[in-house]
């Protein structure tokens, strides 16, 4: 029963009812109820969206990358492209992980702790921009397997720490000098 006001999501389906010579001389409708269905994938629509906008709109990098040597790029958010200094995700997705390493066995080591685990966290790395600038990261990520154990892709997230190794370096010349001047 419905109720006033309430809709209902219908499929229907008809089929063709022949006679011995193939002539249709009925047919039969069937409807099926599919309000609860609908009311999930609204649902579901709602709940990708916010996701998706969230991911958009945060300020750490998002990223999904190949488990291969150079680490192909399969999804960005926003945030890595600004992180790398790049003009567009299509220009960003055409590079690899690997390009961004200041040293590239650091991607190795990486990859490798990645793969031994199945994740890392708060891993720092130097990287560089497009235009080379070095900057430090801290990454977060695990690996994405299928359900018959196969490895799909890594997920990860990424933050500029740089500002935080500027301070530390600033800091260690700071003491630097102090005890220089103590040995005076």
């Amino acid at each position: 029963s419905i109720g006033k006001g309430e809709k209902k999501w219908v499929q229907s389906r008809i089929y063709p009812v022949r006679d011995i010579s193939g002539t249709i001389c009925n047919i039969i409708i069937v409807h099926e109820d599919i309000s609860e269905i609908k009311q999930v994938q609204e649902a579901l629509a709602s709940s990708e969206e916010k996701y998706r906008t969230l991911v958009e709109n945060i300020h750490v990098g998002v990223y999904q990358i190949q488990a291969d040597e150079r680490g192909s790029f399969i999804w960005a958010n926003h945030a890595m492209i600004v992180f790398f200094g790049y003009d567009s995700v299509e220009d960003f997705l055409k590079i690899s992980s690997i390009d961004l390493y200041v040293d590239p066995d650091d991607r190795k080591k990486y990859l490798e702790k990645v793969l031994d685990e199945g994740y890392v966290r708060d891993y720092k790395i130097q990287m560089k921009k497009k235009d080379q600038t070095p900057i430090w990261v801290s990454v977060t990520s695990h690996i994405r397997y299928s359900p018959e154990g196969a490895i799909m892709w890594i997920d990860g997230i990424l933050e500029d720490i740089t500002a935080y190794y500027q301070v530390e370096e600033l800091k260690w010349k700071a003491f630097s000098q102090i005890d220089k001047n103590m040995e005076q």
